[in-house]
């Protein structure tokens, strides 16, 4: 009986490996990308925050401009990002088992490690300054 059971369910469990490992991909890239846009965009106001040291700006007014600067980018990306994943949540509504598609904790997971990873990179690149 347990080897039919693991025969009948082969199929989907292959299936949400699949999805899963795409999702894994998807954050990494997310995370990849807003680690890049945050460091480039430190890295081309360098000057701009060289003169406003040399002008008497705190080391945390830089820092807060820096973080102020990331959590615009991230809201803009959350704010667009959710109302489309909840648009394509429908697509893998079958694949999934005892959560709806529009489980609000998987939603709030993913945005609170997209801050997070955000905060990181604002921090990383304000190391550099």
């Amino acid at each position: 009986m347990i080897e039919v059971l693991a025969a009948a369910l082969a199929s989907r469990r292959f299936s949400l490996l699949l999805i899963g490992s795409f999702a894994g991909a998807a954050l990494f890239l997310a995370a990849a990308g807003l680690h890049a846009v945050i460091s480039y965009g430190i890295q081309q106001r360098t000057r701009d925050i060289g003169v406003r040291l040399a002008l008497g700006a705190t080391r945390g007014c830089i820092l807060g401009m820096i973080f102020k600067e990331g959590a615009l980018l991230l809201g803009a990306g959350v704010a667009a990002g959710l109302p489309i994943a909840l648009l394509l949540a429908r697509l893998v509504a079958s694949q999934m088992y005892g959560i709806s598609e529009y489980d609000p904790f998987s939603f709030a997971i993913v945005s609170l490690l997209l801050a997070l990873i955000s905060l990181v990179a604002c921090w990383m690149a304000s190391r550099r300054t």
